[in-house]
């Protein structure tokens, strides 16, 4: 960043933050995404197969997730001059 110092604090506290939220809001739709595909019958304890089921399908989200950053963060940064 070129601006003044405590411009660009404000700037990178910023960042932190919506970097964070960005983060709770990807785990929310993960977890409503999964419950719904996975959980079939609610109740004290999961079955093995709905334990198998939220593993797997949290795992694609991820790696979902990476494989579209891999993917766009090189565009973002070829637009914004980062490179």
């Amino acid at each position: 960043m070129d601006g003044p110092p405590n411009i660009d604090a404000a700037i990178g506290e910023m960042a932190q933050k919506l970097d964070l939220h960005y983060r709770g809001l990807f785990a929310e739709s993960v977890r409503d995404a999964c419950f719904k595909k996975c959980i079939t019958r609610p109740g004290d304890k999961m079955s093995g197969a709905e334990k198998a089921c939220l593993d797997s399908c949290s795992q694609r989200y991820a790696d979902v997730k990476e494989l579209v950053a891999a993917s766009v963060g090189p565009i973002y940064e070829k637009i914004h001059g980062m490179n």
